[in-house]
């Protein structure tokens, strides 16, 4: 990518090597697209150093400085451990900055501080107060774990905040958000030698009237400081992260162009005596019937898979209109033919609840297989073996199924598919020349969706499963003593709660923190825990298993549900601060509720009772309507496709009935040009 005339060409590129074997992304160009924050931490304080000694432990604070140096030492009597420290000065004064880290990241640690601390420039510094009495009246005080920011292009006179983005981390790996940062850091420096062929023309950039790529990249990765009074724009404003997506539509439009389905080799098996029979015989282990719009997309999958021995498919439909069971169904049909399939999900405990689904409506007799963190080697072993044997077999996990080896692979199915990186999604199907089958609950206009998905057949769930019961929504300001009680009484009976807080917060008012409080007032005979972005992996997944088991009786947590998260028992949701959402997320994260025969409720519970008169629309129309697709048109209606979507930010995923002009001009250009 970088041309020899760099210097320290495998320095520069330490942080990008890192992230690309991290995240297994092929080159930078991917990297760009397939990582964005999902959050940004703000600070609670800014303070001068000269307030700190006056200040308590433990308060997080925001200041302002230069840093000289950095001295390393391993701790005494404690070999695995390295202690880091610097100075903060400005204007006389100076306060201590305290790292620990182990041995092993201490190198890579120090090179990191040192690359977000050049001297003669003004750092950002943002951590805990700490302090320890080391006696004779002395008071040791240093800010611990601080997170450092260089002040570029800012005038340093004036309160600067640099974002501290937060990034979605996998738990197998120990990288960090301050890693992540870094290679982006790394990526805009060297931004002049990136090979830019096969990315977005600059033509459609200046048509769309978009912001440049790297100065997008520059404000989105909080590598350039806001000022403190504009700083809750820069979080509403979509502009910089819209510039970065729209080469992830790019991309897919791309590849489809010239990916055409070309293989009519016919299959006639698949259209078999047989398979009606295999079909009958799982319908009759449902307790329910299919919709028609379920009907036919498993019999169209099956016709496709009869003309073409390579297919790309794609089944849109609403939250909750049984894409999972038409998969299932499909999935079925193959293995009792002898393939092999994978049903890819975005999490662990998404995959998991499928697979037991699978398991309980086909039985033991069925080779059906989960692969998830907690896997063995020797299990995945026994997996590879069954493979290699050519044995038929329904396989359910994340993009780790990707890591095996397949030898009669029919079908794969990618669930939530948008929440997937591209290369994630389409290596089994590029690599296996195999029928590939895309589900998304992103309402799509079929045009929409045919332009988008130039080589696609197309199939679209509209019917709802007569068992599911619609959902109640109600805007509140505060629960009513009849409604706490009559909640109480169904959580005594099994049943769940959902407490929905945004991911951004700037106050007391929408922390979790503060909900947290909120619901152990109201409900504080049952067991309640939270999740959020700044927990571990393996804390999160540790903590939602829990609450599906039924430990947790009610879960407070960031829109990092709002997919992945099928549980039946889960009958309330609370959706806090209710105007910072867009009316497509609060539909999503409605759809989490009342899944089987049990009535789903939600309510919608703003910040304050005076609204502005689109926001009471965007709530009302929740209140109106559960049609998905109505109500995306909705949103673009009132807030214009393109503007502003809210706080609430979604990583990677684009919601393509947010990028209709886009797609056109994008389709446009395409058919001129190739």
């Amino acid at each position: 990518m970088f041309k020899k005339t760099i210097k320290r060409d495998f320095m520069e590129k330490r942080f990008i090597n890192e992230v690309l074997d991290t995240y297994e992304l092929e080159n930078e160009k991917d990297m760009i697209f397939e990582i964005l924050p999902r959050d940004y931490n703000t600070p609670a304080l800014f303070a001068k150093i000269e307030d700190i000694p006056n200040l308590p432990d433990k308060m997080n604070v925001t200041v302002f400085g230069y840093i000289s140096s950095f001295e390393k030492k391993i701790l005494s009597g404690r070999k695995a451990l390295v202690s880091i420290k610097a100075k903060l000065y400005r204007d006389g004064h100076s306060i201590n900055l305290n790292w620990t880290t182990s041995a092993a990241k201490a190198n890579s640690m120090l090179f990191g501080l040192k690359m977000k601390s050049p001297e003669d420039q003004i750092i950002q510094v943002s951590g805990k107060i700490k302090s320890f009495d080391i006696g004779k009246n002395f008071i040791y005080k240093f800010i611990d774990q601080p997170i450092l920011n260089v002040i570029t292009g800012a005038d340093t006179n004036k309160e600067i905040l640099m974002p501290e983005p937060i990034y979605k981390l996998k738990s197998s790996s120990n990288i960090k958000s301050l890693q992540i940062q870094n290679a982006f850091r790394e990526l805009v420096e060297q931004f002049e030698f990136l090979d830019k062929s096969q990315m977005l023309p600059e033509k459609i950039e200046k048509e769309l009237e978009m912001n440049t790529l790297k100065d997008s990249l520059t404000y989105v990765h909080g590598l350039k400081g806001i000022p403190l009074e504009k700083f809750q724009d820069f979080l509403s404003y979509e502009g910089y992260r819209r510039r970065i997506l729209i080469e992830k539509i790019w991309r897919i439009m791309f590849d489809n162009f010239y990916d055409k389905n070309s293989t009519f080799e016919e299959n006639v098996q698949f259209i078999s005596k047989e398979s009606i029979n295999n079909i009958k015989e799982i319908l009759e282990k449902l307790h329910f019937q299919l919709t028609g719009d379920q009907k036919k997309a498993v019999w169209g999958l099956l016709n496709v898979f009869a003309k073409k021995t390579i297919s790309k498919n794609l089944i849109f439909g609403d939250v909750g209109s049984g894409k999972t069971m038409v998969s299932l169904i499909v999935s079925y049909v193959l293995y009792r033919m002898g393939f092999q399939v994978v049903i890819m999900t975005p999490t662990s405990i998404l995959a998991r609840q499928h697979y037991e689904e699978a398991v309980k409506l086909l039985g033991e007799e069925v080779l059906i297989e989960l692969v998830h963190s907690k896997t063995t080697k020797k299990q995945k072993k026994a997996i590879q073996d069954n493979l290699d044997k050519k044995k038929a077999m329904i396989l359910y996990g994340t993009s780790s199924l990707n890591g095996f080896e397949y030898s009669n692979l029919g079908a794969v199915f990618i669930d939530e598919e948008q929440k997937f990186g591209v290369k994630d999604k389409e290596k089994l199907h590029k690599n296996y020349n195999t029928n590939i089958v895309y589900m998304t609950a992103t309402p799509i206009p079929r045009t929409l969706a045919s332009s988008m998905y130039t080589d696609f057949e197309i199939f679209k769930i509209e019917e709802k499963p007569a068992m599911q019961k619609p959902r109640i929504t109600k805007i509140i300001n505060e629960l009513s003593d009849s409604e706490t009680a009559f909640i109480k009484s169904k959580i005594k009976e099994g049943e769940q709660v959902l407490v929905i807080v945004p991911a951004i917060a700037s106050n007391d008012l929408v922390s979790s923190a503060f909900a947290e409080k909120k619901y152990a007032k109201l409900f504080s005979e049952f067991k309640i825990d939270k999740i959020n972005g700044r927990m571990k992996p393996q804390n999160i997944e540790k903590t939602t298993e829990n609450f599906m088991s039924g430990k947790i009786d009610i879960l407070i947590a960031t829109t990092m549900v709002d997919a992945g998260f099928s549980n039946k028992n889960l009958s309330f949701v609370f959706i806090e601060n209710a105007d910072r959402f867009g009316i497509a997320q609060m539909h999503q994260i409605r759809g989490r509720v009342g899944r089987a025969e049990k009535q789903g409720y939600c309510y919608l519970i703003p910040a304050s009772k005076n609204l502005k008169e689109k926001t009471k629309q965007r709530l009302e129309s929740l209140v109106e309507s559960e049609n998905g697709f109505e109500l995306s048109m909705k949103d673009i209606e009132l807030r214009g496709s393109g503007d502003v979507r809210g706080l609430e930010q979604s990583g990677s995923e684009v919601n393509l009935l947010d990028w209709i002009k886009e797609i056109e001009v994008i389709n446009k250009y395409l058919k001129e040009n190739y």
